[in-house]
């Protein structure tokens, strides 16, 4: 008998970085994890002037965090926008001390741009030389490497290591700038 084997075109033409990206992504979406996972609206400043709202974009083994500041507790008026960008890396599975499964990763940033809404955000930013930029109101700047209000922002290529456990539509998340993160905050993100 005659045994007659072939590969499609596409997987004649990948390389082995691209099959192994491709196998990660279809890992990454076989746990769950694709997708918007949004938190609730809720205070982002202890006076209550401002309230925040996050979400999280899982494509692949893309991963996007967006974090908006709004002037209203129903978060409709939006002030500014930090979306930072990462690679995704899958981890392995662990046990968390109650006893559910969870998984670590490693991220690495790939850039963070802040959009500012408001001209009174722009005046204040501008009025500060917020970051040593200037700034323009509806324009994303690169943060990322900047010294913001006197913190250093993370520079592209930082890695953070992740852990993070899906229940049903639910999703919490840990992080840590060390291999030994083996825990989730408290922050529920629903699945969108």
């Amino acid at each position: 008998s005659i045994l007659i084997a072939s590969c499609s075109k596409d997987e004649e033409t990948q390389t082995d970085a691209e099959k192994a990206e491709a196998a990660e992504a279809a890992a990454i979406a076989a746990i769950g994890l694709s997708g918007t996972w949004k938190t609730a609206c809720g205070s982002a400043s202890s006076d209550n002037s401002s309230y925040g709202l996050q979400s999280l974009v899982f494509s692949g083994t893309s991963f996007s965090s967006y974090w908006s500041v709004y002037s209203d507790s129903e978060c409709s008026t939006k002030n500014s926008t930090q979306i930072e960008a990462f690679k995704l890396d899958l981890g392995d599975a662990y046990t968390l001390a109650d006893g559910n499964t969870a998984h670590k990763g490693v991220v690495t940033l790939v850039s963070s741009l802040l959009t500012l809404y408001t001209s009174s955000y722009v005046n204040t930013f501008n009025s500060i030389s917020y970051c040593g930029k200037e700034w323009v109101i509806n324009t994303a700047i690169d943060i990322a490497g900047l010294t913001c209000g006197g913190t250093e922002q993370d520079s592209a290529g930082v890695k953070t290591y992740i852990s993070y456990y899906i229940n049903g539509t639910s999703l919490q998340f840990g992080t840590s700038t060390a291999d030994n993160v083996t825990s989730v905050n408290s922050t529920v993100y629903t699945k969108q």
